[in-house]
């Protein structure tokens, strides 16, 4: 029986997925510890399915598994995370740990595994444990973030960006065979170590409301609200690089964000999130119109001066769309 079920979330970024599950398997070989692979399939068209239904032979037997989505089911991102859970625990009641990592993830080296894992038994108040991570090139990557604000979300994302303010605040709690960790509100899903307790305990990901954006940020602060920490080891061989192919995932990416962070605040902050309403109005149509000014000359920006138009106009309803039956509201 496995102690470590790790999950992956496929949907048509099939080089990046080769390359993912090359050193993940490669890393995994060399932790003690038992483990299971969990591919969610939600439906790729790019070949990834030929590819893992290959894998799944090439590998030890019950080594890599796939939960293939059908034509009715949520193929989110959350939907699948959960999925892939239930799937892991039906067939390894044992299980103590899960590894969230993603199709543009890469691990160098079994040591942020093995240093994770030990972390986790060490401090018995941590529900999770994240990496510092690097882009192939090897600049530095965004690993996690403190709780956000409504002053955050008011400011937006470039410009709380540029004055720091999603930036974790560091401050070193111990070590962990020589490698610095420290405590962060936040930690990315990409990749994270999880207790099995903590995981169950808050629920897993509430894919009703956070199918894809700040889906861990909504996670992290429930299992806070019970207690559970979260820690960041340093290290420098784990990559978080989605090489520029995006998937249809994040098309939507603006609209998403604005959506699951206005749900996010509704939910820490109740009905006090709705007076945000009009400072976002603000914000979006000075962007608007500031886009509108220059898309005459650069032809390119009237797409993104039209999704601020659309955001300026959903504002009102908390970003979600006019249709009754898909309106969610968490106040």
């Amino acid at each position: 029986m496995s102690d470590l079920a790790v999950i992956i979330n496929s949907y048509n970024r099939k080089p990046l997925l080769e390359a993912a599950l090359q050193t993940l398997f490669e890393a995994l070989g060399r932790v003690p510890e038992a483990w299971v692979v969990i591919v969610f399939e939600a439906g790729s068209t790019d070949g990834s399915r030929e590819y893992l239904n290959q894998e799944v032979l090439r590998r030890p037997p019950g080594a890599l598994q796939v939960v293939m989505a059908d034509a009715t089911e949520d193929t989110g991102f959350s939907s699948g995370v959960n999925e892939a859970w239930q799937h892991a625990i039906r067939r390894h009641p044992k299980l103590r740990w899960l590894l969230l990592y993603e199709t543009d993830n890469q691990i160098e080296s079994s040591q942020p595994l093995r240093h994770g894992l030990q972390l986790l038994r060490q401090q018995t108040n941590l529900g999770a444990v994240g990496f510092t991570v690097r882009k192939g090139d090897g600049s530095p990557a965004g690993y996690g973030c403190p709780f956000p604000t409504g002053w955050h979300f008011i400011l937006g994302p470039q410009f709380s960006c540029r004055l720091g303010f999603d930036r974790p605040r560091v401050k070193q709690a111990g070590e962990v065979e020589g490698s610095a960790w420290w405590f962060c509100d936040v930690v990315y899903s990409s990749p994270i170590l999880i207790r099995r307790e903590c995981w169950e305990q808050s629920g897993g990901f509430d894919a009703r409301y956070f199918p894809f954006a700040d889906c861990d940020v909504d996670w992290a602060w429930r299992a806070n609200k019970l207690g559970w920490r979260q820690a960041v080891i340093q290290t420098r061989a784990v990559i978080h690089d989605n090489q520029a192919r995006l998937s249809n995932w994040s098309a939507n990416r603006a609209l998403r964000f604005h959506q699951a962070r206005f749900a996010y605040l509704a939910r820490t902050r109740g009905r006090a999130a709705h007076l945000l309403k009009p400072a976002l109005w603000v914000r979006h149509l000075f962007e608007f119109g500031a886009l509108s000014c220059v898309a005459g000359l650069r032809p390119s920006l009237r797409p993104l001066a039209k999704q601020k138009w659309d955001l300026m106009r959903s504002v009102w309803r908390g970003y979600e769309p006019k249709s009754p039956q898909n309106n969610r509201r968490l106040t």
